[in-house]
């Protein structure tokens, strides 16, 4: 006798399917989300290793050890070219200090940002941004910049308390806002909008972050009140209902301190 072969019957191809289909209904939202948030980090991990190279090659070039005897920041005398105002644009000062810059990373223009910063979580969305100068990039990236016209510094009796808890962060030269996608969406803070404070040093150091919160703050960090961990606006349970309003500032701390992930 000849072996039969049977096949599938169209019944129990359409259930396949239709499991196939269910699988996938449930898991590709996921997957999605999970592939946006890799590359969000990913373009996060380059912005920050790019601009800390931006300046140390600035302080290499002239042989100083700080950001405040560039011939870059002298370009600006004292003058502090922030984002707030319409100084990049009109200070000459600051025009030459944008001129300066541009020999270390690609500028293509300065434009209003002209975006809404929503918070992590919660209905509240900042206007104050959308009439701030902003540096555009080649690669479409916006930087909302602050350059102090003369660093903040603290004495040594407050540097050698900060060191004493474990802090590195003892000046401010400015602070800097990386939007890695531009006015693209979702212009959300610890999505694609991150912020940054960086040392006469020419050291980055995310908003809430250890050395961050000890410059703010001189104490421990179990109890400083400025450390994302203890902030619960900052990027504490993204997820969950308290609390109802998560601003998302603190997130670039969180991300780097977990290995360059998003784990909200």
């Amino acid at each position: 006798m000849k072996d039969l072969k049977r096949g599938f019957t169209l019944a129990e191809v359409l259930i396949t399917l239709g499991v196939i289909s269910v699988v996938a209904a449930m898991t590709l939202p996921t997957l999605i989300q999970n592939y946006k948030k890799t590359a969000y980090v990913n373009q996060l991990k380059k912005s920050y290793s790019i601009w800390e190279q931006v300046f140390q090659k600035m302080k290499a070039d002239d042989g100083v050890d700080k950001l405040s005897d560039t011939s870059v920041w002298a370009s600006k005398g004292n003058m502090q070219c922030t984002y707030s105002d319409t100084s990049y644009t009109t200070d000459n000062n600051c025009k030459a200090f944008i001129n300066s810059l541009n020999k270390y990373i690609k500028i293509i223009g300065i434009e209003k940002y002209g975006n809404k910063v929503a918070p992590l979580k919660g209905t509240s969305t900042s206007d104050e941004y959308i009439n701030y100068n902003s540096i555009v990039l080649s690669d479409g990236i916006m930087i909302i910049m602050t350059a102090n016209g003369l660093p903040t510094t603290k004495t040594q009796d407050v540097c050698n308390q900060i060191k004493s808890f474990g802090g590195n962060m003892c000046s401010k030269a400015g602070t800097i806002i990386i939007d890695i996608n531009g006015k693209k969406d979702p212009n959300t803070w610890g999505r694609d909008v991150f912020w940054f404070s960086f040392s006469d040093e020419g050291k980055l150091y995310p908003s809430h972050s250890k050395d961050n919160a000890l410059y703010n703050k001189q104490q421990a960090l179990d109890n400083n009140p400025y450390y994302w961990k203890n902030y619960s606006s900052s990027c504490i349970n993204p997820d969950k209902a308290i609390p109802n309003y998560i601003n998302g500032q603190g997130c670039t701390t969180r991300i780097m301190e977990e290995g360059w992930k998003m784990n909200y």
